[in-house]
C-alpha cells in the first residue's frame, strides 16, 4: 500500500501562500491512517462472512420454518365390510412453532454429550456443528362419511371429499411419540458453525477461548478439514436492465427483469419485453415496431396491448398514458402505434385474460377458469416483488410501461443500453444466502445430513446439475496468513471456463476500490475468480418497509394518485426495486433529508441512495449482497473528519465516525451519482484555486504525479480515505 503522506503540504506553506491559516488541512494524513485502523479494528478483513452467516442462524432458519408452518398427512383408511359408520380418512397435522439452535457438541460412544471445541474437531476429525431443534405440536383428525355423537360434541367440521361425498372430521389421539396439543422439541439435524460467529464456542465462554486470538475466523470444520465458501456472483433482481441485439435476431432490443420475492420461498419469475422488428398484425400484414411481454407459464410472448388490457387498462389512451408520461413525445408515441394495431382485435379485459389462458399448457378449461388461471398467473406469478393482490396490479401496470419506457428511450438513442459486467447490477452470495438456499431445499425434504454437502465439492442438488454450483465449498488455504485472507474474501462468477467470452474477464471501470485489480489466478479461472479489495464488505438484507409510509407522508404521491399530464416530469421513488410513488416537486430535500438520516445512523448505514437526475429516479435499497466501501463524507469542499471526530490525539471508533457522518458507505451505483476527491490534499488545492490562490509545485523527482483538477469550480461530495 503506497504512503502518501510525504506530498502533502505543510501547513507553514499555505500560510506563506495565502497569508494566513484559512486554507488549512482539516484532516491530516496521520488522521486518515487512525480511520483506517479504527475500521479494520472494528470490522476485520471476514466480517462481511461472520454477519452473512449470523443473519442466518439467528433469523432466516426460524423464518424459513415458520413459513412453512405446518405438514399435513392424510392417510386412507380401509374400513371392514360390516364396520359400522367407518373411519375413512385419518389425518396428521404437526406444526411449526419454533427453532432452537445449541452450541456445538458432540456424542461420545458411552451416549455422553459434550461441548466440542474448533481445535479438538481438527484432532479428532469431527465436524465443528450445533444440534437444530424444532418445537413441535401436532393433531389427529379422523374424517367419517357420516356424523358419530363425538363430531356434535366436538364442533367437528364438513368437507368434501374428491368422490363429492361429504366427509364429517372430527379431533381424535393417536399413539405416536408426540403427545397430542403439547408441544415437543424435536432434533431435526446438525447445521455446520462458522468459526468466531454467534453460534461458536469462540464468541461466548471467555473460559474456552484461549486460542481465540490463534484462529482465523470465517470458516468451518468439516471432518477434521477447514472449509471456506467462496462468494458467488450473480446478476441483481428486481431492476430493469435493457439490452440490445444484433441481426439476424428477429427483435432489436430486450428489456429483463428478475424479479424476486425475499422469503421463505424465494420466489423467481422473469419479465422480458421484446421489440420486434416486423410481426404478423390480426389481418395478416407485417408491422413494424411491435412489443411483446413474455409471461410465467405463457407457452406464446403476449402483445404488449393485450397484457395492458388483462390488467384493466383498456383504452389506447390510457395505455399511452402508462408509458409515455409525457405526451407531447410524438416520437416515442409513434413507436407505440405497431403495438396499438397488434392489440386492436381484443377491446376488453375478459377477452384479453381469456387469451392469455388459451396459451398456458392446459387448453381444456372453461371460460371462467381460464378467467382464474390468468389473474392467478398476473396477480402471484408475474412480477412478484410488486406484490400478489388484486390490488397491485394498477402498480404492475406503471412498472410495465416503466419497462417499455425506457425500451424505447434506448430504441431511440436517447439512452445507452445497460452494461451487463457493471458492478452495481451484481450481487454477491455468501455463506448466509448460500446455506439459506440449502435449509430450504433440505427442509422441504426433511433432510437432516446438511454437512454433507460441504463434503462434496458440488452446492446444491445433485439430481439437478444444472442448478448445482461448482466449487463453492472449498479447503481453507494455509500456505501463509495472505493466502489465508485471500481465500476467506475470494469471489466467483458461475461461468464456464471453457468459454472464450472476454467481456466478463476484463476490468470494468466499476471495480476501482470494490475489487482488487491484480489479484486473480492465470488460465481459464482468469478474470473470474476475483478478491475484494480490503476496505469492502458485502451487505445484508435489511427491511426498509418502514421507509415507505415515512416517505409518503413527505410529500410523496402514490403511483395511484399520480396524473402523468399534469406532472409528466416527477422523479419517480423505487424502494428495493418496487415503484410506489413520485415526487412532483423539489426531490433534492427528500433525498438531502433520507441522507442526512442515513449519516445519522437513524437508517442502516448500508441502505443504497442513488438519485438519478437524468432519468429522474430516486433509487432505494436494502438489498443484500451489494458491494459497498467507505468514504470520507464532503460538505462545503471540508470534510467531516474534524467536524464531527475525536480531538487528533484520540483514538477513532468506528461507530461515532459512522454515526456522525464523519464517513459513510457507498455502493458502485451510488458512486456514479458522488463527486470523489482522491486525497485531502486535492482537496485542499481545490479550495486554494477556487479562492484565486496559486498552487506551488515541488521539485521532487520521486513525487507523485496526479492528473490537474480542472480550472472550474468542483464540488466535491466524499473524499478517499486512502488512494490505494
Amino acid at each position: 500500500m503506497a504512503d502518501y503522506g510525504d506530498q502533502f503540504m505543510s501547513n507553514g506553506d499555505y500560510d506563506d501562500e495565502m497569508g494566513g491559516n484559512e486554507y488549512d488541512q482539516d484532516i491530516s494524513p496521520e488522521d486518515c491512517w487512525k480511520v483506517i485502523g479504527s475500521f479494520f479494528e472494528r470490522k476485520g478483513l471476514v466480517s462481511m462472512q461472520i454477519d452473512s452467516f449470523d443473519k442466518f442462524m439467528s433469523q432466516t432458519i426460524k423464518d424459513l420454518v415458520m413459513d412453512k408452518g405446518s405438514v399435513t398427512l392424510d392417510y386412507g383408511k380401509h374400513p371392514e365390510p360390516d364396520e359400522i359408520n367407518p373411519v375413512v380418512i385419518e389425518r396428521h397435522e404437526v406444526k411449526f412453532l419454533d427453532v432452537t439452535l445449541s452450541y456445538p457438541n458432540v456424542v461420545e460412544g458411552d451416549g455422553v454429550t459434550n461441548d466440542l471445541m474448533p481445535h479438538e474437531a481438527r484432532l479428532r476429525s469431527l465436524t465443528y456443528a450445533c444440534p437444530a431443534f424444532i418445537l413441535m405440536s401436532k393433531k389427529t383428525y379422523y374424517a367419517r362419511e357420516a356424523p358419530s355423537d363425538s363430531f356434535e360434541n366436538l364442533e367437528g367440521m364438513v368437507t368434501q371429499g374428491t368422490d363429492g361425498m361429504q366427509l364429517y372430521w372430527e379431533v381424535g389421539h393417536s399413539n405416536d411419540d408426540i403427545p397430542e396439543d403439547r408441544p415437543e422439541s424435536v432434533y431435526i439435524g446438525k447445521i455446520p458453525v462458522m468459526l468466531k460467529s454467534g453460534s461458536c464456542w469462540l464468541n461466548q465462554d471467555p473460559s474456552k477461548t484461549k486460542t481465540a486470538r490463534k484462529i482465523y475466523r470465517g470458516y468451518f470444520i468439516i471432518n477434521g478439514s477447514e472449509k471456506v465458501l467462496i462468494a458467488q456472483e450473480r446478476s441483481a433482481g428486481n431492476i430493469v436492465q435493457i439490452f440490445t441485439k444484433a441481426s439476424p435476431s428477429p427483435f432489436t432490443h430486450l428489456a429483463e427483469c428478475r424479479s424476486v420475492v425475499e422469503g421463505g420461498s424465494r420466489q423467481m419469475s422473469q419479465c422480458t419485453v421484446k421489440l420486434y422488428r416486423k410481426s404478423d398484425g390480426p389481418d395478416g400484414t407485417k408491422i413494424e415496431n411491435t412489443l411483446k411481454v413474455q409471461l410465467p407459464y405463457v407457452k406464446m410472448e403476449i402483445p404488449l396491448a393485450i397484457v395492458f388490457r388483462a390488467l384493466d387498462i383498456v383504452s389506447d389512451s390510457d395505455i399511452i398514458e402508462k408509458i409515455c408520461f409525457d405526451h407531447s413525445d410524438k416520437e416515442m408515441i409513434d413507436m407505440l402505434m405497431g403495438s396499438l394495431q397488434e392489440g386492436q382485435a381484443i377491446q376488453r379485459g375478459e377477452l384479453a385474460r381469456s387469451f392469455i389462458a388459451t396459451r398456458t399448457s392446459d387448453n381444456k378449461m372453461t371460460a371462467s377458469q381460464r378467467q382464474t388461471m390468468a389473474n392467478d398467473i398476473l396477480q402471484k406469478e408475474w412480477l412478484p416483488h410488486i406484490g400478489k393482490g388484486a390490488d397491485s396490479l394498477t402498480q404492475k401496470a406503471y412498472y410495465l410501461g416503466y419497462m417499455v419506457n425506457r425500451l424505447l428511450k434506448c430504441a431511440l438513442g436517447r439512452t445507452e443500453p445497460d452494461d451487463r459486467d457493471h458492478l452495481g447490477k451484481k450481487r454477491l452470495d455468501l455463506a448466509g444466502p448460500l446455506m439459506t438456499n440449502l435449509f430450504r431445499s433440505l427442509f422441504d425434504r426433511a433432510t437432516k445430513d446438511f454437512f454433507r454437502y460441504m463434503q462434496k465439492r458440488n452446492w446444491g442438488d445433485q439430481k439437478k446439475l444444472d442448478k448445482a454450483k461448482a466449487g463453492v465449498s472449498q479447503v481453507l488455504n494455509r500456505y501463509a496468513y495472505a493466502s489465508t485472507v485471500s481465500h476467506l474474501r475470494r469471489t466467483n462468477a458461475p461461468i464456464g471456463r471453457e468459454g472464450k467470452i472476454a467481456k466478463p474477464r476484463q476490468l470494468h471501470n466499476t471495480h476501482w476500490g470494490y475489487v482488487c485489480p491484480a489479484e486473480t489466478p492465470e488460465g481459464q479461472a482468469c478474470g473470474l475468480v476475483k478478491n475484494l479489495a480490503l476496505m469492502s464488505l458485502v451487505t445484508n438484507d435489511v427491511p426498509v418497509g418502514p421507509l415507505r409510509q415515512y416517505i409518503l407522508e413527505k410529500d410523496v404521491e402514490t403511483i395511484e394518485d399520480w396524473e402523468p399530464k399534469l406532472n409528466s416530469q416527477a422523479t419517480k421513488v423505487f424502494l428495493n426495486g418496487v415503484w410506489f410513488g413520485v415526487i412532483v416537486q423539489h426531490p433534492r430535500r427528500l433525498v438531502d433529508h433520507i441522507r442526512e438520516l442515513r449519516r445519522k445512523c437513524i437508517v442502516d448505514s448500508t441502505i443504497g441512495l442513488v438519485w438519478d437526475i437524468r432519468e429522474k429516479e430516486f433509487r432505494i435499497t436494502g438489498e443484500g449482497g451489494r458491494i459497498i466501501r467507505p468514504l470520507f463524507v464532503v460538505e462545503n469542499d471540508t470534510t467531516n473528519a474534524r467536524n464531527g471526530g475525536p480531538p487528533p490525539e484520540e483514538p477513532c471508533n468506528w461507530d461515532i465516525l459512522l454515526s456522525e457522518g464523519t464517513v459513510e458507505y457507498l455502493d458502485a451505483e451510488e458512486e456514479e451519482t458522488a463527486m470523489i476527491v482522491m486525497t485531502p490534499e486535492h482537496l485542499n488545492d481545490s479550495k486554494i484555486r477556487d479562492g484565486g490562490g496559486i498552487i506551488e509545485t515541488g521539485d521532487d523527482p520521486l513525487a507523485r504525479h496526479d492528473p490537474l483538477l480542472t480550472g472550474a469550480n468542483t464540488m466535491f461530495t466524499h473524499c478517499e480515505i486512502h488512494p490505494a
